[in-house]
């Protein structure tokens, strides 16, 4: 994903959406689709973010302002983890055969980046709750 090289610092909390997966054995916890990694509603996580180079982030929390923009995301997923089956970063007791949306609040002083598409990459988050479909 590409950005604008411009930090910035929340200064109120930040409501954005995140792409994951829902776990099979715990309604609470949930698996990002990309890198692996586990994480449980109502907790906060941080992350260093790293550049590629100068505009591509390659590390950190990726999330959507919108759940428009979250959306058109999770049917992509949807559809190529249909075509191709399971996708191999993610441990198959992670994985329905879909994908959930998940409310997430940058907390104040987090440091993050976003795009002109609403695409966001951040060193901290909250995962607050799964939305249905």
């Amino acid at each position: 994903m590409c950005y604008k090289p411009e930090l910035k610092i929340a200064t109120k909390p930040v409501k954005v959406f995140k792409i994951m997966c829902p776990s099979r054995k715990n309604a609470n916890e949930i698996a990002s689709y990309y890198y692996f990694f586990t994480g449980r509603i109502g907790k906060e996580y941080s992350s260093d973010i790293v550049f590629h180079n100068n505009y591509t982030i390659t590390c950190g929390f990726h999330s959507y302002s919108s759940t428009r923009c979250a959306i058109n995301v999770q049917n992509l997923i949807a559809n190529v983890c249909t075509q191709i089956g399971t996708q191999r970063r993610i441990l198959d007791s992670f994985w329905k055969d879909r994908v959930v949306k998940v409310k997430c609040t940058l907390p104040i002083g987090t440091h993050y980046y976003e795009n002109e598409r609403g695409e966001i990459v951040s060193d901290r988050i909250i995962f607050d709750s799964i939305i249905p479909l």
